[in-house]
């Protein structure tokens, strides 16, 4: 009985804990390790790192899908070339990208440059006197594959819109944008369907189809974009993942994310400072419709970015060396986490860290989300909304949409139920505490009487012992068993005047009598034990029934309740 009961005693002391302190404590210890350890790795060159190499990437990656390459002019795709092949042996991507571009490239053309400025080779003529072979010589140098006015077979059909183009070309740097959608259209297979659009509507309806069909050929289908997105979103994007796309049916977003990406090279900086807000647990901050200003939401989504930037960088860091590993690409990955000055295991082991961090607020939000519902509220029994409530206030040091919900929920509960959770889990903690008091009592009694039992037993036999004539073994016997009849008196007499359990000691929690679950009770209470016990138990066994009708928050704490029971709650 007194082992059972040592038993429910860790129990109780276990729920005080979990009650209040167990989630934040993990968050704690996660910041904890991030800020402990955050020097012994070079945050900021592995910061540099991933800037440069996204550099790069929105370089060649807008020239790896689709038909962007056949749209890009020489110069474009040697500029891409040329950052692929720069970062091919660091990053995968770039070294996939080396292959693909490696049979696309012309020869370079002499004097050509492959920066944002146009060629000094376009200004050898002034404008004004270009003639017919000045502007072929042009196409044939920077005209992108589509483009085809210059070619023999439609080079005389119209001269002046030829030589048109690369005027323009020459003065501003590129193609006059109506030019190159035509011929897009051309390439495509679809000028049949300008020209009738032109006829339709003259030269507004023409515009209008040319960018009609310009654009069609960028969009993305949903498989599209999600193939992309789970081949290369970074780790706290989830626009992709199956939860996301049941509440975003449509599926826009990630579509225009993903030809944002495949167009740049990179992801649009508004989406990926929202999926990292999500990411942190903050969503529901952004909702647009708690904002009345985009420049404050703008704000403080910034804000949010900034303030994630080590942990991010964390996170994209491993994957990248991850990326690295899967490519085959092991004693480059090595070099470069030297390279870095960390240590991948380390790394690993935080952001392992960091996702199971995530992992358990989720699991949090899971349970009391519902219940901000004021629905779902109505629905739930007591039990239910004090395990929310308890999550919620649980995560409230470490997520302001957790604080919120406590709060809501705190609120919510005290109309509902008359008291605040906190106060109703401390009377029903007092009381499983008045239950296990009472049981432990009873046990005492219960091993002081058959102690004593034991000993008039023992006693008695060695008495008729040594009374009649016996062996001098017997007779030896009987001094054992009066020896152990005066130990068990001893015993029974010590257990029956010692101090009784007394939560109410607060001068000191080192009494006699008060056991480790009380003062460590006493110390992580918030609001402490103030009563005596024998208070306590008096008001428990005289007043369950008046507080199970006058307070309904109380009515299920009643004095029949096993501690069984009770600690199963």
């Amino acid at each position: 009985m007194s082992d059972h009961l040592d038993e429910l005693g860790g129990e109780l002391d276990r729920v005080l804990r979990s009650a209040t302190m167990a989630a934040s404590q993990l968050g704690e210890n996660v910041a904890r390790r991030i800020a402990n350890r955050r020097q012994n790795v070079a945050s900021q060159a592995r910061q540099v790192f991933i800037e440069r190499r996204d550099q790069a990437r929105s370089l060649y990656l807008p020239l790896m899908y689709g038909n962007a390459a056949d749209r890009a002019t020489p110069e474009q795709l040697q500029q891409a070339t040329q950052a692929a092949n720069a970062w091919a042996g660091r990053d995968p991507e770039a070294a996939r990208a080396a292959a693909h571009f490696q049979d696309r490239i012309p020869t370079p053309v002499t004097g050509a440059s492959t920066g944002a400025q146009p060629s000094p080779a376009l200004n050898t003529a002034p404008v004004s006197v270009m003639s017919l072979e000045q502007a072929v010589d042009l196409a044939q140098q920077h005209a992108p594959d589509y483009y085809t006015q210059h070619e023999s077979h439609r080079r005389e059909q119209n001269v002046e819109q030829l030589v048109a183009d690369w005027t323009h070309w020459q003065a501003e740097g590129q193609l006059p944008q109506e030019s190159v959608r035509d011929e897009w259209a051309r390439f495509i297979g679809r000028h049949d369907e300008v020209e009738q659009a032109s006829i339709a509507g003259g030269p507004k309806g023409r515009r209008d189809a040319l960018e009609r069909v310009w654009a069609m050929s960028g969009t993305l289908t949903e498989e599209e974009a999600i193939t992309l997105a789970s081949e290369h979103a970074p780790a706290y994007y989830s626009r992709h993942e199956a939860d996301a796309l049941a509440v975003d049916v449509d599926t826009e977003q990630l579509r225009a994310d993903w030809t944002h990406w495949r167009e740049h090279g990179e992801l649009p900086l508004v989406s990926r400072q929202e999926e990292w807000a999500a990411y942190a647990g903050r969503q529901r901050e952004f909702n647009t419709d708690q904002w009345d200003n985009d420049a404050d939401r703008a704000a403080a989504l910034q804000q949010v970015w900034d303030e994630g930037r080590d942990e991010r960088g964390l996170l994209e860091i491993v994957d990248h060396l991850d990326r690295m590993d899967d490519a085959g690409m092991h004693d480059v990955a090595a070099k470069l986490d030297s390279e870095l000055a960390g240590n991948v295991d380390q790394l690993r082991s935080l952001t392992d860290d960091i996702d199971q961090f995530h992992l358990d607020r989720a699991a949090a939000r899971d349970t009391y989300a519902p219940l901000l519902d004021p629905a779902a509220f109505n629905a739930a029994d007591q039990a239910t909304v004090l395990a929310a409530w308890q999550q919620a206030a649980g995560w409230a040091g470490q997520d302001p949409a957790a604080q919120a919900a406590a709060e809501q929920l705190d609120q919510q509960f005290r109309t509902r139920w008359g008291a605040s959770p906190m106060d109703y889990l401390l009377d029903n903690l007092g009381d499983q505490a008045a239950n296990l008091t009472e049981d432990r009592r009873a046990a005492q009694a219960a091993d002081v009487a058959a102690d004593r039992a034991e000993a008039d037993e023992l006693r008695g036999t060695a008495e008729e012992i040594l009374g009649t004539p016996h062996t001098a073994a017997e007779h030896e016997d009987a001094d054992q068993r009066l020896e152990r009849a005066d130990d068990l008196d001893s015993a029974a007499a010590a257990a029956q005047n010692a101090a009784p359990y007394n939560r109410a000691d607060e001068a000191d929690l080192y009494a006699p009598g008060v056991t480790d679950q009380a003062r460590q009770a006493r110390i992580e209470s918030a609001a402490g034990f103030s009563r005596s016990t024998d208070d306590m138990l008096a008001r428990h066994a005289n007043d369950g029934a008046q507080r199970a009708h006058s307070a309904p928050a109380k009515a299920t704490m009643n004095r029949g309740r096993s501690t069984e029971h009770d600690l199963g709650r």
